[in-house]
């Protein structure tokens, strides 16, 4: 249908004209009457399929771009979706209208762009496909060209029109019956792994290049290039021009030829790796960029500079060029100090609001925000507790040291973040930073944290505490992304992480080749032990020591005698603690069950076999469950269902993966609970330090768990260890940590390493489930040396 001016759509988006049309769809300008002062607004029209068979599909394809549009409305710079509708054999999208003009209008023969036109362009663009490949949106755009970016009036580029859109309309019917969509891509601008419908995220980036590559050129790309090597440069292609091309410097033409290689496993593989290598100068000694930036601005300081002057200017300009950034403010790569939320949940408004003016450097705005929100929204946030101390430190221009923290933020199989893990994590970090940084700023914070008696003069030296954020969505090709940024960011003297040990096994040698001390407050891997790494550092025990407290445990205390193993098969970790525990097991005279059922990570895992396996392995010999599931979602699920399957008859021990609330609920539905054990490296009711318990206790009104006191001691070791040193570097860390003599005072006692980075004189604690009804599921854990909720203190009644 073609919908004239002054046309009514669902009685109420008035058309006032036709803004394009193409083979997918037709856009419209329109107003909305429902809307007081006539909201513009543009009108997506989408032919439906004329097959009636190609309808069901294509409604799910609309149904997957309308959800995805919604949630891509928190980017500035991708225009909110405001309806979505069927009429009349078409599918409609009611979404933002942006002044502006297409980005093609721009490219001309006879308009090129500079290096800063270009590096403005894609510093901007690049952020807003970081947001859509950001895990928690999974999307490929597969169409980024001039066409589809608009130059909005403010300068900014937006990015419109993404692929499932066309999808839509290229749907057919295969012989055998089944439904297909045809490859999406534009020409020139679809890399070769597009054209044969294998699209990946570093097709996007494909495709970013090439438009950069036109901005500079003024000219048309061919069909696909050919960049095979580093040593390949594109701008070869456009050496027989008629015209001269514009001058950028090596350093920019690199990159550009990495965004645009013919294999894509060559090109870079996250928008971060990018804006990393934009973001950071050249790799050159101090002398020769002196030695470029005399030569380049050699007239200028002759004509108009006094030598005093110039003198100056040449400090200031090396100033900013040798000062190490440690917050790019770059949204969408999943690494943050306040310009973005890496938790995901529905960010209240204050807390956006704060987050908005922290991206665009309104530090003492966002502090305000911030402030407002931890105390009128979630006081027991604590991204908010951190981005509120790193606003406060820029906005009043303090000096300070940073370190970074990695979460993991898994995506469940509903889609949705895990963020239980990543809060007790950030919450052990966001207790060190404002210790030191509550009496650094005692008048500004006051108000919101009168309740805390932090000891007096815990400031580094009168310096604050900045903390980034990265999260590697417990996935190796993000963990690995976050490692690469982090060691380019060189103010940053010392990371906290991975929690994970797959995560940390894949990332530990980044760290430690790149001299920046990485310390994990929740891999016990063996794995990395096979090597030692200088730089690797860790304050939860490692497997062996918790193998050692649960045999130990279950043959002379509980008299079992055979175990039965169910783990995570597609993370070597998991394996790798049941190896260990078969191997300890049977040291001390024990059997191992014959489990054919045991991987807790298949999406089919049948929890009736799982449990007939069990008591078959019973009939002889007492049997116990070992869980070792690690923080995977449909692993931690299916250990849940094992557990409450069990329905207590046999003993179930597992890691610290099971120590969670969700082990709670699986308990308050079961009769009883009696033979269950997890270890865990601390627990409030046998801490050795009671001020870190006090003060947990009023900073986020309630107890932790053992995963924020092991964070916190990781923040505290990095702390004293920035403390000890005269001029704190990366290097030295390692070297002050590494010392025998070194030792830090944490939530778990006192903190010491070994030769091989390994924490000293800590063993892990078992606890159990017991009854009491004003906990959240009626159900806790507690030591197990308390058989019962009031054995232990607690007040239940």
């Amino acid at each position: 249908m073609c919908l004239q001016p002054g046309d009514i759509l669902c009685q109420r988006y008035k058309i006032v004209s036709e803004l394009g049309s193409g083979g997918f769809a037709r856009t419209y300008k329109a107003i909305d009457l429902d809307i007081p002062d006539n909201r513009l607004c543009v009108v997506k029209e989408i032919s439906q399929p004329s097959d009636p068979q190609l309808l069901p599909e294509a409604r799910n394809q609309f149904q997957i771009e309308v959800e995805a549009l919604y949630r891509f409305g928190e980017q500035p710079q991708i225009p909110q979706l405001f309806d979505s509708f069927e009429e009349n054999h078409y599918f409609y999208l009611i979404q933002q209208y942006i002044e502006g003009h297409p980005l093609r209008e721009e490219f001309n023969p006879n308009t090129q762009w500079n290096e800063t036109q270009v590096i403005d362009f894609l510093q901007d663009i690049l952020a807003v496909i970081g947001f859509v490949h950001h895990h928690q949106n999974n999307v490929i755009h597969r169409d980024i060209t001039p066409s589809n970016l608009i130059r909005r009036d403010d300068g900014r580029i937006v990015l419109i029109d993404f692929g499932a859109v066309k999808e839509i309309s290229s749907l057919e019917s295969t012989d055998s019956g089944q439904t297909r969509s045809r490859t999406i891509y534009t020409e020139g601008y679809g890399p070769a792994e597009q054209l044969v419908g294998n699209p990946q995220r570093c097709s996007d980036i494909y495709a970013v290049g090439i438009v950069a590559i036109e901005g500079i050129t003024g000219l048309r790309p061919p069909p696909i290039f050919i960049i095979n090597s580093p040593q390949d440069d594109i701008f070869l292609h456009y050496s027989n021009s008629a015209r001269p091309l514009i001058q950028i410097s090596e350093n920019l033409k690199a990159i550009l030829n990495k965004m645009v290689r013919y294999n894509f496993t060559e090109r870079y593989q996250s928008v971060a790796e990018v804006l990393q290598d934009l973001n950071s100068p050249p790799q050159c000694n101090w002398f020769e960029r002196f030695s470029r930036f005399y030569r380049s601005h050699f007239r200028r300081l002759l004509l108009g500079i006094a030598g005093i002057m110039a003198g100056i200017a040449i400090a200031l300009f090396l100033h900013n060029t040798f000062t190490p950034k440690t917050c790019l403010l770059v949204q969408g790569d999943a690494l943050s100090c306040g310009e973005e939320s890496l938790l995901k949940s529905s960010n209240p408004r204050l807390k956006q609001n704060g987050i908005n003016e922290f991206a665009k450097s309104n530090y003492r705005e966002a502090f305000k925000y911030f402030k407002r929100s931890w105390v009128e929204e979630e006081r027991k946030d604590p991204e908010t507790l951190i981005y509120m101390n790193n606003a406060l430190l820029k906005a009043t221009k303090a000096d300070y040291h940073t370190i970074a923290v990695i979460i993991p933020v898994p995506i469940n199989e509903k889609g949705r973040a895990e963020i239980d893990l990543p809060q007790e994590i950030l919450r052990g970090v966001a207790q060190a930073q404002t210790e030191i940084n509550f009496k650094l700023f005692n008048a500004e914070i006051y108000r919101n944290l009168k309740d805390l008696d932090f000891p007096e003069n815990q400031a580094i030296k009168g310096k604050g505490l900045q903390v980034i954020i990265a999260d590697d969505a417990n996935l190796k090709e993000e963990a690995i992304a976050r490692a690469n940024s982090l060691i380019k960011l060189a103010g940053t003297l010392g990371a906290i992480g991975h929690y994970t040990n797959q995560t940390t096994a894949h990332t530990v040698d980044i760290y430690n080749q790149n001299h920046l001390v990485l310390i994990s407050p929740g891999s016990t891997t063996e794995e990395v032990k096979e090597n030692h790494r200088k730089f690797f550092f860790r304050t939860v025990p490692r497997t062996k020591v918790s193998v050692e407290v649960f045999t130990k445990y279950l043959i002379e205390k509980q008299g079992q005698t055979k175990v039965a193993g169910f783990y995570n098969a597609s993370r070597e970790s998991t394996s790798t603690f049941w190896e260990e525990f078969r191997k300890q097991f049977r040291e001390r005279g024990g059997t191992i069950a014959n489990i054919t059922e045991f991987d807790l990570s298949k999406s089919d895992f049948d929890v009736k076999k799982a449990i007939q396996e069990v008591r078959k392995a019973g009939e002889t010999e007492k049997t116990t469950i070992v869980l070792s599931p690690s923080h995977v979602p449909i692993a931690v699920n299916n250990a849940m269902a094992l557990f409450q399957a069990n329905l207590d008859r046999s003993w179930v021990v597992g890691t610290g993966g099971i120590y969670s609330q969700k082990t709670l609920e699986a308990a308050s539905q079961l009769p009883s609970f009696e033979k269950m054990a997890a270890a865990v490296s601390w627990h409030p009711l046998n801490s050795p330090n009671q001020n870190f318990l006090e003060d947990t206790r009023k900073l986020w009104k309630g107890d932790v768990s053992h995963r924020t006191a092991l964070t916190y001691d990781a923040a505290k070791t990095l702390i004293q260890a920035i403390e000890m040193q005269q001029q704190p570097s990366r290097e030295g860390m390692q070297k002050t940590m590494a010392d025998p003599n070194f030792s830090a005072n944490g939530a778990t006692g006192t903190i010491q390493f070994d030769e091989t980075g390994d924490r000293k004189n800590l063993n892990p604690k078992l606890v159990h489930i017991v009854k009491c009804s004003k906990q959240q599921f009626g159900v806790t854990f507690v030591p197990i040396e308390f058989p019962t909720a009031e054995a232990a203190g607690l007040k239940c009644d």
